[in-house]
């Protein structure tokens, strides 16, 4: 029961949006598919084998599972739309997924809405997190974008004051920017060959925006590399064009980019990479407890 004064508040109290009442949310249906998330505990079996330095995604009947492998376990989860499987169908499904290493009982729901708000910024509150908005786990883009908003809003009070000018240009940086990674997102549904109810409503509804537009032209000129490289976006130029390939876009070459110096360019870049795989963990399991013990070792000084 207090009245708390302050020239700023973040409000970082989750979907709630507990301090930003003025908060006015973009609807993604048809950009985005999923709402709902059963999420569990997997323990290894064979931890060297199962125990990877990435986070892999696959596509199922339902809508796409999510493999994390941590120093203790693997952290894993089904995300679908409760719209079209029940949770309780959900849930049967995924424990059968990990051949009932995960107990049904132990799994947690969890619910969102995808949206974002075109205004975080209004008056003297901030919303960053949840309470500004959230696209799906897919990509892993949540922490990514509280970072990218702490890094705007920074900018905008770096000499500890703000003004209407202040706020417009950081809701509009913030909107580009989730624009940009929803865009991102979305390209992964957009050419499913799948059958099932989830698939089959993804192709029924599903939207091109124009942001996708555009970097579908672009990629018929040629790769998108330097260009995205002058955004601030989260996702490069590079991973849009390996994304836009791997979902089978057409990649065109211009008058100005000849075919034989795109192809030459990705085989560079394809080439700078390869040269460095040897160094990368090649025993995954082994490189992290080597580093936890490193770490406590440290701590212990």
């Amino acid at each position: 029961n207090q009245i708390v004064y302050a020239d700023l508040f973040i409000d970082c109290t989750g979907f709630a949006s507990v301090i930003n009442k003025d908060n006015k949310f973009e609807n993604l249906y048809g950009r985005l598919f999923c709402n709902t998330a059963i999420a569990g505990r997997v323990e290894y079996i064979d931890k060297q084998k199962e125990m990877h330095p990435y986070t892999k995604a696959d596509a199922v009947a339902h809508g796409w599972v999510w493999t994390t492998p941590i120093a203790s376990r693997i952290g894993s989860g089904l995300v679908f739309d409760k719209n079209i499987t029940s949770i309780e169908e959900a849930k049967t499904f995924f424990v059968k997924y990990w051949n009932n290493r995960v107990s049904i009982d132990d799994v947690r729901v969890l619910d969102w809405t995808p949206r974002y708000t075109k205004t975080p910024w209004v008056g003297n509150v901030v919303s960053i997190g949840l309470s500004a908005g959230f696209i799906e786990p897919l990509e892993s883009t949540g922490i990514a974008l509280i970072q990218s908003q702490v890094r705007n809003l920074v900018d905008r009070i770096s000499d500890f004051s703000y003004t209407t000018t202040s706020i417009n240009l950081y809701n509009s940086q913030f909107e580009e920017s989730f624009e940009n990674t929803v865009d991102f997102v979305s390209l992964h549904y957009s050419k499913t060959k799948r059958t099932e109810p989830f698939w089959q409503n993804v192709i029924a509804n599903y939207e091109k925006s124009e942001g996708i537009k555009i970097k579908e032209k672009m990629l018929q000129s040629g790769p998108l590399y330097t260009e995205q490289r002058k955004s601030s976006h989260i996702f490069s130029g590079a991973n849009w064009t390996a994304w836009l390939v791997q979902m089978e876009y057409e990649i065109g070459y211009s008058n100005i980019v000849s075919k034989q110096i795109a192809l030459d360019a990705l085989e560079r870049y394809n080439t700078a990479v390869e040269q460095y795989r040897h160094t990368w963990s090649i025993d995954h399991s082994q490189e992290v407890d080597r580093m936890r013990v490193y770490s406590d070792n440290y701590l212990k000084r």
